[in-house]
């Protein structure tokens, strides 16, 4: 797993000094077998949602498969709470999962502290 995502970010490094004009972003979703699925068709599936994972995080980024205990966060959140996040990512020009991570990172170093 760790050669893919290597090899993904080196990809994603040159198609993005070979493009001059304008921007552009590449994301990459890596999954494995048999780790991530037995079947080419699962395999294919559990990919795909690592490439969506990878939009998520603003694009320009590789991210490997999501694990399958992973609940999408309307399950924890408010409809409040979300539409205010959703505000809050079009502040400031950033992803909604970006700006949960940044919160759970504060949080824990506020906990590692006490």
């Amino acid at each position: 797993m760790g050669n893919a995502r290597i090899v993904a970010r080196e990809l994603d490094a040159a198609l993005v000094k070979a493009i001059q004009h304008g921007r552009c972003t590449v994301s990459i979703g890596v999954a494995s077998s048999p780790r991530d699925a037995k079947s080419p068709d699962d395999l294919m599936r559990k990919a795909d949602l690592a490439l969506y994972a990878a939009k998520d995080q603003g694009g320009s980024a590789v991210a490997l498969t999501p694990s399958d205990d992973m609940v999408l966060k309307s399950s924890y959140y408010s409809s409040a709470q979300l539409g205010r996040l959703r505000s809050l990512a079009v502040r400031t020009k950033k992803k909604e999962a970006v700006l949960l991570r940044e919160g759970l990172d504060d949080l824990l170093r506020k906990h590692e502290r006490s």
